[in-house]
């Protein structure tokens, strides 16, 4: 006597539960991916300005030790000519080699130092541009140095931002 097999299969209607439940699912987690892919690339702009900002507050310290009248920050021109969605090798002139920063290599991020002033009157801007998705508008991180009275390098702990997941 032969045996008869039965075969478990789904039927079309299960199939098509299936894949509704998981598209649901997938539609709500795609998002969250994307903006979960972008703070992480935006984290490289934050660390990299704390970066400069201690290098800046490094080279002042030293010079203000021995000459505090004549103390003041670098100003550092953009790393990037254009800003794209795509990673970029920066363009490090001899003023970024003298502070000796490890600028992300390739990066999102342009940056860019403003400075200005001598002794407790010096301060200075650093300035992080990037366009993580490729839409033409630009997310600006910022942070400010300045010296107080007594010689000291302060703003670190304050950091602006626009659009920073743009």
């Amino acid at each position: 006597m032969m045996r008869q097999r039965t075969i478990h299969a789904f039927t079309k209607l299960e199939l098509i539960s299936f894949l509704a439940v998981t598209l649901c699912i997938l539609s709500l987690l795609i998002p969250w991916i994307i903006t979960s892919l972008k703070k992480a690339k935006a984290q490289e702009a934050i660390t990299t300005i704390n970066r400069i900002f201690d290098a800046q507050e490094a080279q002042f310290s030293k010079i203000f030790q021995n000459q505090p009248g004549a103390a003041s920050f670098i100003t550092l021109p953009k790393t990037l000519a254009s800003i794209t969605k795509k990673p970029q090798s920066p363009k490090l002139d001899e003023a970024w080699n003298s502070l000796s920063i490890n600028v992300p290599n390739p990066g999102y991020y342009a940056y860019e130092v403003r400075a200005s002033g001598v002794g407790t009157k010096a301060r200075f801007e650093v300035y992080a541009y990037g366009d993580l998705d490729g839409d033409g508008k630009t997310s600006m991180y910022t942070v400010r140095g300045y010296v107080d009275p007594n010689g000291h390098v302060s703003g670190k702990e304050r950091i602006y931002q626009l659009d920073p997941l743009e």
